[in-house]
């Protein structure tokens, strides 16, 4: 693991920003092994070998760019040498000339200074605070390091993972904490229906890593608003709705937000503060199911969901939607039966009762067999009258019959009593 003078050194925070930094130890567990989409892909095998990953986001009048090293040691080096962006147009009657690129950015692009950063920064900004404590805290760790222990240095390695998975994902949520951590430049110098071709690389070389240079050809006027989620739907719970949708791969989204409506979707409040990340671990055949519980509904009343993805670029997308319900799920208690009463040859009377009627309780439902554990058949198809506590069967030639009765709410749900 390569130092970064800033990361070691011991950093005294003002206590306002701290307030906000203190956020990221409730966020380690979550996202300790997320990393944006940027940089999930580790071509070479090189330890001391990092690619930059970029992407863009092309408009009629600009180019927003975003990129990240692929790897947490090469961020700390990138941190340190800085980046250069430069820009060629093409032209299709030629191939592009080295004399052809033209430098966009005057000062060698970095992360800010923890100074210029408390000074730019909104104190309600928790993804800048989020990557102000990777960037400068002293410690960002979620177990203590010690140097009595055996797993120091991976507990120091995933320190550094930490680090640069937190910055990442403060990256994509918020544009201006990936700008102050040097990982995003808009060019707003461009043509309409022009395509041009980016290049980015760091601004001096080191002994320590080796950075290639990336190029990435951009069509302006290709934006287009990210697509809604796909497959939103919900699942009722007692007391709580979970909402579940289809993470894609090819939408690119880094977290989900959660919108509710109370009043029949003309209103609608954000329930969760942070995003929420889906990870699938790297062996996975198949993406992790992204799903969200609200643990604050009335059973039976309608909820509307809108569910929206923030993209690299920090872009909420267009918002998918759900009609939503939770419902009782709790049985009632099950009915005790007496001892059936044979009145004739063939008729029995049976007999129940219950220590305590519930509000919601709607009947009972009587039901015979052969067998006492199974192939029951339904003597009453519509439920017994809450007050009623008996029901005479005809047996019909049977020798010998089981019977058991069920308590039924309003809500379907059922609860049997044992055979007799």
């Amino acid at each position: 693991m390569y130092k970064n003078k800033n990361m070691n050194k011991m950093i005294i925070m003002s206590v306002k920003f701290k307030r906000y930094l203190s956020l990221v130890s409730a966020l380690i567990i979550l996202f300790l092994t997320n990393s944006t989409k940027l940089a999930a892909q580790q071509r070479s095998n090189n330890p001391r070998s990092s690619e930059i990953n970029i992407i863009a986001r092309a408009d009629k009048d600009s180019v927003v760019l975003r990129w990240a090293p692929s790897k947490a040691g090469g961020w700390v080096i990138a941190n340190q040498m800085g980046y250069i962006i430069e820009r060629a147009k093409l032209n299709p009657e030629k191939p592009i000339q080295k004399s052809d690129y033209k430098k966009l950015n005057e000062n060698i692009i970095k992360p800010l200074s923890l100074e210029e950063w408390k000074q730019k920064t909104d104190k309600n900004n928790m993804f800048s605070a989020i990557a102000a404590q990777a960037l400068y805290g002293k410690l960002f760790n979620p177990q203590p390091l010690s140097t009595q222990n055996l797993n120091v240095l991976k507990n120091a390695a995933d320190e550094l993972s930490n680090r640069y998975s937190f910055s990442l994902f403060a990256a994509d949520n918020n544009a201006f904490t990936a700008e102050a951590l040097g990982l995003r430049f808009v060019d707003k110098d461009v043509e309409k229906d022009a395509k041009y071709v980016y290049r980015i690389y760091l601004a001096e070389k080191t002994d320590q890593y080796t950075f290639d240079t990336t190029y990435l050809v951009v069509d302006i006027g290709s934006y287009h608003k990210p697509f809604k989620p796909a497959g939103l739907r919900f699942e009722s719970g007692d007391g709580s709705i979970k909402l579940l949708w289809n993470d894609m791969a090819e939408l690119s989204y880094s977290g989900y937000y959660v919108y509710r409506s109370d009043d029949g979707g003309k209103t609608y409040r954000k329930i969760n503060n942070m995003p929420i990340v889906t990870i699938t671990p790297t062996n996975a055949n198949t993406l992790a199911q992204p799903s969200f519980t609200d643990t604050s509904t009335i059973n039976y009343k309608t909820y509307y969901y809108r569910l929206r993805g923030v993209s690299p670029f920090a872009e909420l997308s267009a918002p998918a939607q759900v009609k939503a319900f939770s419902k009782d799920l709790e049985a009632p208690d099950a009915p005790v039966m007496n001892k059936p009463e044979q009145i004739s040859a063939q008729k029995i009377k049976l007999s129940w009762k219950m220590d305590q009627i519930p509000d919601d309780l709607q009947g009972f439902i009587v039901s015979r067999s052969k067998n006492s554990i199974k192939n029951y058949r339904l003597l009453t198809i519509d439920p017994l009258s809450k007050t009623t506590f008996n029901f005479t069967d005809d047996m019909g030639g049977m020798y010998e019959a089981y019977y058991t009765v069920a308590a039924v709410d309003t809500s379907g749900n059922m609860a049997f009593s044992l055979p007799v």
